[in-house]
């Protein structure tokens, strides 16, 4: 496969060799979603993909040796995406598969025949604990030779019990564990060029396949679905914070983008190593409270189906504002549904979810209440460098979207596609969400007058 040209001909050429398919995917995703418009718009899509069985945990990535071979002879551009993304995953599984599985797929590269270009996905927060991040690659917390030897001397109740002292200024096993793999693709000696790509928080999408599209609650998209559900009421973050979110589909055509370019630098081996940060902060921000008021806004308009309460939100900065506000708008209503539980003779379960949604919590508010500066060149000049029709094609400039309209088909997205509920039900979703509405200002009301009912039986005694 010649990989030049526009990136137009890199998406939709297929080369055939010695009368075989040269394109073949790698794939470790647990499903493949088939949308209504690849079918309509590439109707031979099937030709053109190949599923191989495998595991990025296992010993040769768990290939069976005709499809390792099948590879080897075949595959001319690799796109490492594979990942486990859990910031609480123990230390074994996210060395196992963040490292471990990385140093595999870099053995099979080298075996590659026709491979033209490796391009690594990591994350734009593996190095957090720098508030000034540039597209560099930085020192790792230990090498990957160093972390799989951990996981041959200790055992896992060891690992568990040393891991908050490994980690060090990481605050988890993900960053964690991603900034090891970084370390370990620089110093790859692949003999193709090299990539390093950064995204940063990635959500739903933009346009591609449909607007607002999304199969797993990322990041922010627990929580805000959470708030929609009217189930999670307080937040730690603060609202003056700019986060830094890039939707999914404009984070795949960087992805490809940046295979192209660094193919066309021409610079084999592991040295100069270009970094790509997919951020937002720096060319088109937005604010915590601004995306949370914009969702707020749209999901008064577009209500999920069977919400417990009415949606609101309590955004706290402060982890002792947070804690009082946890108590009385979460603990206290738990503890009540619980006793109303066991009195029905069923299982207490509302402060089991509520602690967990708790520990999530604490877990995003490490990187909700603060904010990075990112550097961003490589990416501004990825964009200069490609053909007006690829930009068409590979549109990925963050500066195009619009974040009102966005939260709009986001929330829209979250209710069709991960919550799967049907659009002809949202005539019965407004209808409770009213009545939802109504009783939360009841049960507001109540409750300030009891509150000023015992100040004043408190305090009239003084003026009799």
């Amino acid at each position: 496969m010649q990989f030049q040209g526009s990136l137009y001909e890199l998406k939709h050429k297929r080369t055939v060799r010695n009368g075989r398919n040269s394109s073949f995917v790698f794939l470790t995703l647990r499903r493949i979603l088939v949308f209504d418009r690849l079918r309509k718009e590439q109707p031979g899509f099937r030709d053109k993909l190949v599923a191989v069985a495998g595991d990025c945990a296992e010993k040769d990535l768990g290939l069976s040796p005709q499809d390792r071979q099948r590879l080897v002879d075949t595959v001319d551009v690799v796109f490492n995406l594979a990942a486990t993304v859990r910031f609480d995953e123990h230390l074994r599984t996210a060395v196992n598969i963040n490292v471990r599985g990385t140093l595999y797929l870099i053995q099979l590269c080298k075996e590659c025949v026709h491979l033209k270009v490796f391009i690594h996905l990591s994350t734009a927060y593996c190095h957090h604990y720098r508030r000034h991040i540039e597209e560099v690659l930085y020192d790792p917390p230990m090498t990957a030779k160093d972390a799989l030897k951990l996981l041959e001397c200790l055992n896992d109740d060891t690992l568990t019990n040393i891991t908050s002292g490994l980690l060090g200024q990481w605050c988890n096993t993900y960053t964690f564990t991603k900034s090891i793999a970084e370390h370990a693709v620089q110093n790859s000696n692949l003999e193709c060029p090299v990539g390093l790509f950064r995204p940063s928080v990635v959500i739903s999408t933009a346009q591609e396949p449909v607007p607002g599209w999304i199969d797993r609650p990322f990041g922010p998209i627990g929580p805000l679905v959470r708030i929609g559900m009217g189930l999670q009421r307080v937040s730690m973050n603060d609202g003056k914070v700019i986060i830094s979110i890039v939707p999914c589909d404009m984070s795949i055509n960087g992805v490809i983008a940046s295979a192209w370019d660094v193919y066309q630098r021409g610079k084999p081996g592991s040295e100069d190593i270009p970094v790509y940060n997919n951020v937002s902060s720096c060319e088109n921000p937005i604010t915590w409270s601004k995306i949370i008021g914009y969702f707020d806004e749209d999901i008064s308009k577009c209500p999920f189906d069977d919400i417990m309460w009415m949606p609101f939100n309590v955004q706290c900065k402060r982890p002792s504002f947070y804690k009082f506000f946890w108590f009385f708008l979460h603990t206290i209503p738990a503890l009540l549904m619980d006793s109303l539980l066991f009195c029905k003779g069923q299982k207490p379960t509302m402060m089991k979810i509520y602690d967990k949604i708790d520990y999530h919590n604490k877990i995003l508010g490490k990187f909700s209440t603060k904010e990075w500066k990112f550097e961003n060149d490589n990416m501004r000049k990825l964009w200069t460098n490609i053909s007006d029709e690829d930009k068409k094609i590979f549109h990925f400039d963050i500066r195009d979207v619009n974040w009102r309209e966005y939260c709009c088909r986001s929330v829209e997205g979250y209710r069709q596609f991960l919550l799967k509920q049907d659009p002809k039900n949202l005539p019965k979703a407004m209808k409770r969400a009213k009545r939802m509405e109504r009783i939360h200002k009841v049960t507001t009301f109540s409750i300030f007058a009891f509150i000023l009912w015992l100040v004043w039986f408190a305090v009239s005694p003084l003026f009799l």
